[in-house]
C-alpha cells in the first residue's frame, strides 16, 4: 500500500468523509484529522504534500460532501490550499469563508 492509498483509504474515505456527512459530526476527531492534514501539507516532502492534497481534499469535492462543514476544523494552511482548489475547479466558496 502506498501513502495516496493509504491516505485515502484509512482517513479521508473511513473518517473524515463520513464525519462531515454526519447529522452531529464529532468536533474533536476533524479537528485532529485536519491538524494532521495541516503536518502532511506542510511537510518537506513532497510526496506527502502531494498524497494528503489529492487524496484527503480533493476527497471533499466528491458531490455528496458538504464540503463547507470542513473548514471550522481547517489550520491556515489547509484553508489556504482547500480554497485555492476550490478555486481551480471553479467550485464556490462557503459563505462566510475567507482566505
Amino acid at each position: 500500500m502506498d501513502t495516496f492509498d493509504l491516505l485515502g483509504d484509512a482517513l479521508a474515505q473511513p473518517v473524515i468523509v463520513p464525519e462531515l456527512r454526519a447529522q452531529t459530526p464529532d468536533a474533536d476527531l476533524l479537528r485532529r484529522c485536519f491538524d494532521y492534514t495541516e503536518l502532511l501539507l506542510t511537510s518537506p516532502s513532497l510526496l506527502l504534500r502531494e498524497a494528503a492534497y489529492f487524496q484527503i481534499l480533493e476527497a471533499l469535492l466528491d458531490e455528496s460532501v458538504p464540503y463547507a462543514k470542513a473548514f471550522p476544523y481547517m489550520r491556515s494552511h489547509t484553508r489556504q490550499r482547500a480554497l485555492r482548489m476550490l478555486d481551480g475547479y471553479g467550485v464556490e466558496r462557503p459563505t462566510g469563508v475567507e482566505s
